[in-house]
């Protein structure tokens, strides 16, 4: 047994015979180098990995992660595609900001209003229509409808105003019925953070893969074991 735990493999030298004295003088010019345990300790290089953090485990990890944010990206893409595509996209809502206060305190001024379209509007509903300005173009207004009928125009009404709005919407005119509404400091920090959130999931879901090695992984001989260089003879005339 050699010093540091390492064991040398025994040289058989045959005893007696003819050439008895040559192969003595032969192996005594001979170097043996002790072979390399293959139990190396934790934390030096080529030690092998530590439980738990394996290259199979990490990647199953990823994998799951992987998943998982695919789902959600598809679930999220889906609603919105679903929920709150614009009608400009061919969706069902419509997104106002509010530039009067006729509907305060329930709009409140410069509120972003998200309204929704719906089959058929009644007394009650809060709707968003487009009413014609002065100069000929559209102007997106916000009021409660008190009266009428799709066919022959809606009678509508601010909460906060004395008098009906001249103007009688159509079922035409009306591009939706209040759904909810965002105050006006808070739309951009929400439209940030959703845009925030796809990138996160866009990431999760094909993340970047390291390269391997094209010789592969460098294992470790089993215990027991002798890899290809764990023991050389370095001399002049051994024996073949």
């Amino acid at each position: 047994m050699s010093e540091g735990g390492s064991t040398a493999a025994a040289l058989a030298v045959p005893v007696g015979g003819p050439g008895d004295d040559q192969e003595r003088a032969t192996v005594a010019n001979w170097v043996e180098i002790p072979r390399i345990p293959s139990t190396v300790p934790a934390g030096v290089p080529g030690a092998p990995a530590v439980a738990g953090s394996s290259p199979h485990h990490r990647s199953a990890v990823r994998f799951a992660f992987s998943v998982v944010a695919r789902v959600l990206l598809v679930a999220v893409a889906a609603g919105w595609i679903v929920f709150l595509r614009p009608q400009a996209l061919g969706g069902p809502v419509a997104y106002v900001e509010v530039v009067t206060s006729a509907m305060a305190p329930t709009v409140p001024y410069g509120n972003l209003a998200i309204a929704q379209r719906q089959p058929s509007y009644g007394v009650g509903d809060v709707v968003l229509y487009r009413r014609p300005a002065a100069s000929g173009a559209d102007k997106m207004a916000v009021a409660r409808i008190v009266g009428g009928s799709g066919a022959t125009g809606f009678v509508t009404k601010g909460d906060s105003t004395a008098g009906h709005d001249p103007f009688r919407p159509r079922l035409g005119d009306i591009v939706g019925k209040l759904w909810f509404q965002l105050p006006g400091p808070a739309r951009w920090p929400l439209t940030l953070g959703f845009a925030a959130l796809m990138v996160i999931l866009v990431v999760l879901a094909w993340p970047a893969t390291r390269r391997q090695s094209p010789a592969g992984p460098v294992r470790n001989p089993p215990d027991g074991a002798e890899g290809p260089r764990s023991r050389e003879l370095v001399g002049a005339g051994a024996p073949r």
